[in-house]
């Protein structure tokens, strides 16, 4: 929903906030993530966004593993 600058800047501060975590950790705080804004009752378009760029994010390093 959101631009691509805006997903491809989610995107970047998701992958710096992971970095530094194993695959394992990374696919989890990802995924707890993902979780948190499935739960959110109504979407604005930043949780689009967040949405967009953790699952370009997950797909990523499932495909890495």
């Amino acid at each position: 929903m959101g631009t691509k600058d805006e997903v491809l800047e989610m995107y970047n501060f998701y992958k710096n906030r992971i970095k530094d975590m194993k695959k394992e950790e990374q696919i989890e705080w990802l995924e707890d993530l993902k979780f948190d804004i499935n739960m959110i009752d109504r979407w604005q378009e930043k949780d689009y966004v967040c949405m967009d760029a953790i699952i370009k994010l997950l797909k990523e390093i499932k495909e890495w593993a």
